[in-house]
């Protein structure tokens, strides 16, 4: 009677510490991967950016200010995405610009877009799958939007010219993407790669996430999550790396992160660096926490920015 009782009680346990799981990992998916979702607490980027307001200002007004066109490609896998061009002039440098999480180009480039305005570039404003006004559910991390990235700068070259030349700006998960998309087929007109932030692929930065935000081992939710996003997202965790990326990369790489940046660590951008095998350059922005190198720091950047490009269109 006793070894009964103890298999039923035993086995009810089990169920129900199955369903937390599930509900945990199912928790994990809509909150990483399913579009709408916000993220509750911050990593320091609006708070720190609270700061600098002026930037924020004279890019807004700047951005304001530009004549815009709506542009709209389809990706591989059949949705209508979304990018917004903003004209400077002939419009033979263009900066396509890709955003980070749950985040849009307008608001993450914006104290930025002085500097690279006056440098004679146009824009690019890219929503990734399932941000703005881009169809798509899920949010891959950099696996599939690489390859929306790769067909947006072969649609730029059939609208503004074979003879443009092309930098790609990411910031965060942006940043990964357009390393990530340096190992895909781009037109022979990106030049360069401006790489602010970046994390080394979805599978590291769930695993950074769990651990430091959550406090949570990666088994086994990361595995049961992960079938869950293969199954309903088309995507593994593991499908794409920068590092991988930056082995057969021959673009020009310039490399930003903040060295207080307690999100996505800066030891993530040094791997990205070490195994970059094309011409590249970092810098590391004291005191600056996510994503906030270039206003913590806006001479450090400007000056490696100046050097960098200067170099990369010289060279072209």
């Amino acid at each position: 009677m006793f070894w009964t009782v103890f298999g039923i009680v035993t086995a009810v346990i089990a169920a129900v510490l199955l369903v937390l799981l599930l509900f945990i990992c199912r928790k994990m998916f809509d909150l990483a991967l399913v579009r709408g979702n916000k993220v509750v607490g911050g990593d320091g980027f609006e708070e720190q950016l609270a700061d600098f307001k002026d930037e924020w200002n004279a890019g807004k007004a700047l951005y304001d200010s530009l004549p815009k066109e709506d542009w709209w490609i389809e990706s591989f896998d059949g949705l209508k995405l979304h990018g917004e061009l903003l004209k400077n002039g002939d419009g033979k440098k263009l900066l396509i610009e890709v955003h980070g999480f749950r985040s849009s180009a307008a608001h993450d480039f914006i104290a930025a877009m002085p500097y690279f305005y006056n440098k004679g570039f146009s824009f690019l404003l890219i929503d990734l799958r399932a941000h703005g006004k881009s169809e798509g559910e899920y949010i891959t991390f950099g696996v599939h939007e690489r390859c929306d990235l790769r067909d947006w700068a072969w649609f730029a070259m059939e609208k503004l010219g074979t003879d443009i030349e092309i930098v790609l700006h990411g910031i965060s998960m942006g940043a990964s993407t357009v390393l990530m998309a340096s190992a895909l087929n781009l037109p022979a007109n990106v030049r360069g790669i401006i790489a602010d932030s970046g994390f080394t692929s979805p599978y590291d930065i769930f695993v950074r996430v769990l651990e430091h935000s959550f406090h949570a081992k990666p088994f086994p939710i990361l595995p049961i999550t992960q079938l869950m996003a293969e199954r309903k997202a088309n995507f593994g965790f593991k499908d794409a790396s920068t590092l991988d990326a930056m082995a057969e990369n021959t673009i020009p790489v310039i490399f930003v992160h903040g060295e207080d940046d307690d999100f996505v660590p800066i030891g993530m951008s040094e791997a990205n660096y070490n195994a970059c095998k094309a011409e590249k350059r970092f810098v590391r922005v004291p005191n600056a926490r996510h994503a906030c190198g270039y206003v913590m720091d806006k001479p450090r950047c400007e000056q490696a920015l100046d050097t960098f490009l200067d170099c990369v269109f010289e060279n072209a």
